[in-house]
């Protein structure tokens, strides 16, 4: 099950019309400095408004005055890959990370970009050191994508732990009860499934193919008065065809079962 994760960090810079012009007082290398900074943070802001393009051009610029910050490489990757330059993206979080070997964001973006391409143990590699960072922020992300990594390698058990300690650290992350559902879809079990389909409902308000597999999974345990109240709620939200052909055919066997 290959499936393809996005990652989006935003943040919010204050002050980013930084004065370029140097004082009296300013040494070259502090004025370059706080050019290099104001690019950096004009790069940023475009990729708080989505404009890719025009980030990527003043991060280079930053990059261009001070190319040992970590921190402008790592946003230059970050950029690349929203604009979908994957190959790029992965040269700058590569680089982010001979500077700062301890830069566990652009480790965690090389993994999601080694998952998307099929390279499981790569990004397995990658996921263990961010683990093994206690000060990183995020840790519901990198053990969510260490669960979707050990999943596309049939480590199902394993799988299963990794979303479950993502959802530890964040008991709102309905994406992984989610995937834990499937797993246990995948192996026919539908008791354990719905368990985690539940769980996963919040997350998934009113998205048809959540609600199908609910019904469906209630359905597979015989509970029919669940199933035709998911199903029916599935079948007036007007289906694709694929959701909505099983839909029918189940709550018309649900309707045999009621005479």
């Amino acid at each position: 099950m290959h499936q393809r994760i996005g990652l989006i960090l935003l943040i919010i810079l204050a002050g980013c019309q930084s004065s370029t012009k140097k004082t009296k007082t300013q040494t070259d290398a502090e004025a370059n400095y706080e050019i290099g900074l104001n690019h950096f943070k004009i790069g940023c802001t475009y990729i708080n408004d989505n404009n890719y393009i025009e980030a990527i051009r003043y991060l280079n610029k930053a990059i261009e005055i001070e190319d040992h910050n970590y921190r402008y490489h790592h946003w230059l990757g970050l950029a690349y890959m929203l604009n979908g330059q994957f190959n790029e993206a992965v040269t700058s979080f590569k680089t982010a990370v001979e500077l700062n070997p301890e830069s566990s964001d652009s480790l965690n973006n090389l993994a999601i970009m080694a998952i998307d391409r099929g390279n499981y143990d790569e990004a397995y590699e990658y996921l263990k050191k961010v683990i093994k960072d206690k000060d990183y922020g995020q840790p519901q992300l990198a053990y969510f994508n260490l669960g979707v990594c050990l999943m596309n390698k049939n480590q199902a058990e394993q799988a299963i732990a990794a979303f479950e300690q993502a959802a530890r650290f964040d008991a709102k992350f309905h994406r992984a009860f989610l995937y834990i559902a499937e797993i246990y879809s995948g192996q026919d079990n539908y008791k354990k499934a719905l368990e985690y389909f539940l769980k996963a409902e919040a997350g998934f308000t009113n998205e048809v193919e959540v609600l199908f597999k609910i019904g469906y999974a209630y359905f597979r345990t015989r509970d029919y008065d669940n199933a035709k109240k998911y199903l029916t709620q599935v079948s007036i939200l007007f289906p694709p065809q694929e959701i909505d052909r099983p839909t029918q055919e189940m709550l018309s066997i649900i309707s045999e079962q009621y005479r």
